[in-house]
């Protein structure tokens, strides 16, 4: 990925993972213990970020992705707990109850 917004670190999201690369480590740098990219894997991973991203997750993509099976198992007696996380006022609480 190119680096348009100034960021010091790149942010990449798959189907199962994220991968964090941070800019300001060289990734030639010899004796740096430091990982340029680290990757982080997930039973799901959304991205909201670029509504023109094919891989866009809306607030539906997301309901029928985890909400549905949660509130299945809901209702027929069984504990369940969905988290949301993520940076402040990025979206979680509409996420997880909408507008009402």
């Amino acid at each position: 990925e190119i680096n348009v917004t100034g960021a010091d670190v790149v942010v990449h999201t798959a189907e199962r993972e994220v991968s964090l690369t941070n800019l300001k480590v060289s990734s030639s740098k010899a004796g740096d213990s430091r990982e340029r990219t680290r990757r982080y894997a997930f039973d799901y991973c959304f991205n909201s970020s670029d509504l023109l991203d094919d891989n866009y997750a809306s607030q539906e993509k997301i309901y029928e992705t985890l909400g549905e099976s949660v509130l299945d198992s809901i209702f027929t007696g069984y504990n369940s707990c969905l988290v949301a996380y993520g940076q402040s006022a990025s979206g979680k609480t509409y996420t997880m109850m909408g507008t009402k």
